[in-house]
């Protein structure tokens, strides 16, 4: 036997241990003893790694695949007992049968990191039961169509999609448009549904923190006309959750450009992670004050349906069209800098993406993607002050706008004069 084989075994006996952790953890406190627990899913997945190791060495065709068919009459035959005793449940078994293919899985070197990947998937969703029926009761009707929709645009329409260039400069790639839809869409759905599942406990600060990965904008305007509710010290966590909304974009865009063009990201460091630390050094110091305890509902929409999905995409595709006309006709730098100013009224992500995806391909400098995508950033952040001045009570907007303001002036020095 060599290493690499004994490595396999060592994997497959690893993912059964971990499988089978997790269903003995799950299991605990019952009244009925686990279909199988640590132990005996560490043998499961050993058994399909040996019978197909022996298939090999023994050059007996179908061995595995007997070995399988053998260990499935026997769970079948287990459940049949257990249902006699007025247990109906089958997770365990099926379990069982998915532990043995992987334990197959695993001995190929071609298929093993799927095997892997497949374990730890797996593991997360039973240990995760509890949750998601959590996250099931408390989903709308309307975020379930939501969610089907986001699936169906991500894994039935995205691969059919052409992936070249139409249009003048080619400037629409069907396949690349979609993609970025799908992906911003994708960001927005984590924040929103970890709001759903932590609920209202986590504080109005974590809730504007994590309220920002759907739409900052949204949270800062509903922090700011929250804001004159209160008085006193009880108007921090507003404050603060505005700033942490605001803040959370600087993130968002590092993790966007990190997936598009990670040569870029090196370039952005310095600006964005700059007014990241200038804007959560005071939250820090108002959180330390009990600033971020109170509660409150944020009053945000499922992040996915179909027209402003169309929207996004029609704006990306426009800032495609009008950044490459931009290049062809030689304006250059100045030309790209106030397209980004002017889209970043509105929206990052379209300029974030597509000036990260002009320099992967060598159309512009990485110094004029980056002083485009802050100069987006810079625009965004200050309309965010702009609502809470206009909305925002005398204390909040003194704060907030105070932190923004401080938060432009380091990201222009930093990107623009040093």
């Amino acid at each position: 036997m060599s290493f690499l084989e004994l490595q396999n075994f060592l994997i497959a006996i690893a993912i059964g241990g971990l499988i089978g952790l997790e269903r003995e953890i799950g299991m605990r406190g019952k009244d009925r003893s686990s279909f199988a627990g640590f132990r005996t899913f560490i043998l499961i997945s050993f058994f399909g790694a040996i019978s197909y190791f022996m298939e090999d060495i023994l050059d007996f065709e179908y061995l595995s695949a007997i070995a399988f068919t053998l260990f499935s009459i026997l769970v079948i035959i287990t459940y049949y007992v257990s249902s006699q005793k007025g247990y109906f449940g089958i997770t365990s078994e099926l379990t069982s049968i998915i532990t043995f293919l992987l334990g197959i899985l695993v001995m190929q070197s071609e298929y093993q990191r799927y095997a892997i990947i497949f374990a730890v998937l797996i593991t997360i969703l039973l240990a995760f039961k509890k949750h998601v029926r959590k996250i099931v009761k408390k989903a709308k009707l309307v975020e379930w169509y939501d969610a089907l929709k986001f699936a169906f645009i991500a894994f039935v329409v995205l691969p059919l999609l052409p992936d070249q260039g139409f249009g003048p400069y080619e400037f629409f790639n069907p396949y690349k448009t979609w993609l970025m839809v799908v992906f911003v869409s994708g960001i927005s759905f984590i924040g929103y549904f970890t709001i759903k599942f932590l609920g209202t406990q986590i504080g109005v600060s974590l809730s504007g923190l994590l309220g920002g990965l759907v739409s900052s904008t949204a949270v800062t305007t509903t922090m700011a006309n929250r804001s004159k509710e209160v008085k006193g010290k009880h108007i921090f966590p507003f404050i603060i959750a505005a700033i942490l909304a605001s803040s959370v974009m600087f993130i968002r865009v590092l993790f966007e450009v990190y997936t598009i063009n990670q040569d870029l990201v090196v370039d952005l460091l310095v600006p964005l992670l700059g007014m990241l630390v200038v804007s959560l050094t005071p939250v820090f110091l108002w959180w330390k004050r009990g600033g971020g305890q109170k509660e409150v509902s944020l009053d945000l929409k499922s992040p996915f349906s179909l027209p402003p999905a169309l929207q996004f995409a029609a704006f990306f595709l426009v800032i495609q069209l009008f950044t490459k006309a931009l290049l062809d006709q030689g304006l250059g730098e100045v030309g790209l800098v106030l397209t980004s100013i002017l889209a970043g009224t509105t929206d990052v992500d379209a300029i974030t993406l597509s000036m990260s995806n002009l320099a992967r391909e060598g159309s512009i400098s990485n110094n004029v993607a980056v002083a485009s995508i802050v100069s987006a950033v810079l625009t965004n952040t200050a309309v965010k002050g702009g609502i809470a001045w206009t909305w925002g009570s005398k204390k909040f907007k003194t704060r907030v706008v105070g932190v923004i303001g401080l938060t432009i002036v380091v990201g222009l020095s930093l990107t623009f004069f040093i």
